[in-house]
């Protein structure tokens, strides 16, 4: 999980950069989540990357808005995603027809347009 949202984010971030600032523009959206906001007993770890990436990402904002780069922070609700099989909050197939989450393709394709 920090691999994933803190280190990975982060080298990943640094390695495209240099190629946007040299554009003098461009737009980095990193995906936070709600769950940047507020402490989250029993996925800690989870809660505490998410508040990392958006952290990170209203600070970069300002440190390269100069540059004509946008930084965003995509921070969706609760999404259907193969997340929750890694989790205690699996639900069936069945039960995914019948939410009324939205699935994680649609919410990366919204913030995308957005």
């Amino acid at each position: 999980m920090i691999n994933l949202n803190v280190l990975a984010l982060t080298q990943l971030t640094h390695l495209f950069l240099p190629q946007l600032v040299a554009q003098k523009q461009g737009t980095i959206l990193n995906v936070a989540s709600t769950a940047s906001f507020s402490p989250g007993p029993m996925m800690s770890v989870y809660f505490a990357t998410k508040s990392f990436v958006l952290s990170f990402t209203e600070a970069l904002s300002e440190e390269v808005k100069q540059h004509n780069i946008k930084v965003l922070a995509l921070c969706p609700g609760p999404t259907l995603s193969d997340f929750a099989k890694s989790t205690r909050f699996d639900v069936s197939e069945e039960d995914n027809a019948k939410s009324p989450f939205p699935a994680s393709g649609e919410v990366a394709k919204l913030g995308y347009k957005k």
